[in-house]
């Protein structure tokens, strides 16, 4: 079983053309959404204009929204532009049941919450009368979307109106043109006159080819501003005769076909323009359209003309009130909600319930399917705010509160008996006043409280150190400041020490408070060190008198400190708010570090103009206190020099002690001596091995050499003198070489 659904197919041929004969339309064709799904034919018996339902296989379509394309073909194998329209296909498949019609302009207000129109059926074709209310002059977008049985909206079409005032009356011209826009006010001019009211306007279309054209047409207001076009796609085709019209005919609702509706006497002329008599069935009520169409000499019937009409069958709406005398809510008038499609007070509101807050006559206009009703109701009540009491005055005790009733009332009774708006009170507790309008009564009570508020608290800042400034200052909120200097304000600036007080009110009430103002010395104090004078002794650095805060260059907070270099060490001295900077500037005695240099068993200190004293592996040697010392036997030798009670020391020096027999010289030949690289050497004797020491004694180059004559290379040492012992059978020798 396959899915259709049916759609009415209008295509009219104009009646205003002057071109030849028109064509027959033979075929025509729909395809959904784009050609790819292929499409769908119907046959035309050979008519220049069609207006029937068509049935439209959707089967092979998903549910949601599509557009529907038609096409329709001519006897000379022509296929003309395509129509669209909007379709939306659920459930089987089927046409939805539509429910609901709503609009809105501009903004989107969400589902359901437009201007509601009650429909039903499968498909809407009828005039709505819009609600302008609220709109600004101007450029507007207007809404539309359908809502069908399963309570689905569509999606929504809109068009661009332009309004002026509460309606489009103010329009002072009117163009229309073909094709191409020439520009604002250079179009076809149309007499404003030719459109009142709903006739039909001749265009003229002589110069236009046969064939599809566009056709514009825009409206200019009293303000110069011309409107978007409206367009609509017309078709040119061979005119029916003016002289022609032989026979009309019309109908109700639905279309019997051409020369089956019911016939209208109509004089045979060009153009028929009168009144005619068309008898309404009697059991026709709600919104229905009649239509009417001619046909001319050759037989050739034109395009249908509808106008929709109402036949009323309303009831006359029930309005309930709800209220109660003498509160403050208003009254409540409502009719039947979701009964009409319109509803209308006459205090211009249209929702089916309102308020009312005063008593009178009021009337409700209801409308159903273009029929209109109307009620009216008299409510006679009393309305009466809650009264209020507003509390004034300063809260301290012995003041004066006022009490005030806000509102518009008759009779007003305090506790007293008195009955003036006003009521003053000097003492805490609850009050309560009666206020009387007409018959109604009602009562209010406040509760005053009287307090004495604390004093004020002054704050201290800014540089508390003799010379300084420092600010007093209290709550702002605090009014009538003053201070015992006579300054005002709620700062003040002070620069001298002494006791200061302020005077103040707090919500009327009097207070006051004092401070002590105190201002700092600066520290007077010495920087005094003691300890060593040596570097590397410690001394201790302190500061005298300790009666302060201290903080130190190594963040130490204590009087002292202890260092052992010399150097510049920063102290800040704090007393209060008083800070003194200060720096100390420490020269401790550094004696160079000594060497040792040998000359055969003569061991030498580098540096003269010292005390001296040499040691052997660490221990004292007596009576070692010269700058030379001639050693006697091997070991490791240090000397200590000292000036002014500081001393150093040099590092180990290792000396070899040369014997009696291991003087030999004479049997060695080196040059060059000294040398910027290269020494060559030679002996009398074999020589068998070697080591070459620095100043040291260490020994830095050795070897085994087996022959009287060998070479060194000293280029990459550094300059100074160098120590080269040889080994032969016979005995040792040594010998000094001088690097450059």
């Amino acid at each position: 079983m396959k899915n259709f659904i049916r759609f009415t197919l209008l295509i009219l041929i104009s009646l205003l053309t002057q071109a030849a004969r028109s064509q027959d339309l033979v075929s025509v064709r729909v395809y959904f959404d784009n050609t790819t799904g292929g499409y769908q034919y119907f046959t035309l018996p050979g008519v220049q204009s069609i207006d029937q339902p068509f049935e439209v296989d959707v089967s092979g379509q998903t549910a949601g929204l599509h557009l529907l394309y038609v096409e329709v073909m001519d006897d000379q194998g022509i296929w003309s532009l395509y129509d669209k329209a909007l379709v939306h296909l659920i459930g089987g498949m089927n046409m939805a049941t539509l429910n609901a019609v709503e609009y809105f302009f501009d903004d989107d207000p969400g589902f359901g919450e437009g201007i509601q129109i009650a429909i039903s059926g499968e498909q809407l074709d009828a005039s709505f009368d819009l609600n302008l209310t609220g709109l600004s002059n101007g450029i507007h977008v207007l809404y539309i979307r359908v809502r069908d049985g399963d309570n689905q909206w569509s999606l929504y079409d809109k068009k661009i109106i332009h309004v002026v005032g509460s309606s489009m009356q103010e329009l002072v011209d009117a163009e229309f043109f073909f094709n191409d826009d020439p520009g604002f006010g250079n179009g076809n001019t149309i007499d404003l006159s030719d459109l009142a009211g709903d006739t039909d306007y001749q265009l003229p279309v002589g110069n236009l080819s046969t064939g599809v054209h566009a056709l514009y047409f825009r409206v200019k207001d009293a303000k110069g501003i011309w409107s978007l076009y409206d367009k609509e796609i017309i078709v040119i085709t061979n005119p029916v005769g003016p002289n022609d019209l032989v026979q009309a005919e019309y109908y109700f609702d639905t279309d019997p076909g051409q020369g089956l509706a019911t016939p209208l006497i109509i004089p045979q002329q060009a153009i028929v323009d009168g009144d005619f008599q068309i008898d309404i069935p009697g059991n026709l009520t709600g919104t229905h359209t009649v239509c009417i169409r001619v046909k001319n000499g050759e037989g050739l019937w034109s395009a249908v003309s509808c106008q929709t009409f109402t036949i009323c069958n309303i009831a006359i709406p029930e309005i309930t009130v709800e209220g109660s005398d003498c509160q403050s809510e208003p009254y409540l008038l409502a009719v039947p909600s979701g009964v009409y499609d319109s509803i209308v007070w006459s205090t211009d509101q249209t929702s089916s319930i309102i308020e009312v807050t005063e008593p009178g006559e009021y009337t409700v206009t209801v409308t159903d399917n273009g029929c209109s009703s109307i009620q009216n109701v008299f409510v006679d009540f009393q309305l009466m705010p809650d009264p209020e009491i507003l509390v004034s005055g300063p809260v301290c005790i012995d003041s004066t509160q006022v009490l005030e009733v806000i509102g518009d009332f008759d009779n007003i009774i305090w506790p007293d008996g008195s009955g003036d708006t006003y009521f003053e009170v000097q003492t805490s507790g609850d009050y309560t006043v009666q206020v009387i309008n007409g018959t109604c009564t009602k009562f209010a009570t406040a509760t005053v409280s009287f307090y004495q508020p604390e004093n004020p608290e002054i704050i201290t800042s800014g540089d508390g150190c003799e010379g300084g400034v420092q600010t007093l200052s209290v709550d702002a909120s605090l009014t009538g400041i003053v201070w015992s200097n006579d300054e005002s304000g709620a700062e003040i600036n002070v620069t001298e020490a002494g006791i200061y007080s302020v005077y103040a009110y707090n919500q009327g009430c009097a207070v006051e408070a004092s401070i002590n103002v105190t201002f700092d010395t600066m520290p007077d104090y010495t920087i005094i060190a003691t300890g060593g004078n040596c570097e590397g002794n410690d001394v201790t650095l302190a500061i005298l008198p300790d009666d302060y805060n201290y903080v130190w260059f190594n963040q130490t907070t204590s009087s002292s400190v202890m260092v052992n270099q010399s150097g510049t060490y920063g102290v800040n001295v704090i007393n209060g708010s008083c800070v003194s900077t200060d720096n100390y500037v420490l020269e401790l005695i550094s004696l160079p570090t000594p060497g040792i240099t040998a000359n055969a068993n003569t061991l030498a200190c580098n540096l003269s103009g010292y005390n001296y004293q040499w040691y052997l592996n660490g221990n004292l040697i007596d009576g070692a206190t010269s700058q030379f010392y001639q050693a006697t036997q091997s070991g490791f030798y240090t000397v200590e020099i000292e000036s002014d009670g500081c001393t150093s020391e040099s590092d180990f020096y290792n000396h070899t002690y040369i014997g009696v027999a291991d003087y030999v010289y004479d049997d060695i030949n080196m040059y060059p001596n000294p040398t910027h690289g290269f020494v060559f050497i030679s002996m009398n004797h074999e020589i068998q091995s070697f080591e070459l020491h620095d100043i040291s004694g260490r020994i830095i180059m050795s070897g085994q050499v087996n022959a009287q004559q060998m070479t060194l290379d000293l280029s990459t040492f550094a300059a100074g003198t160098y120590v080269m012992k040889m080994v032969t059978p016979e005995h040792t020798a040594f010998s000094t070489i001088v690097k450059e």
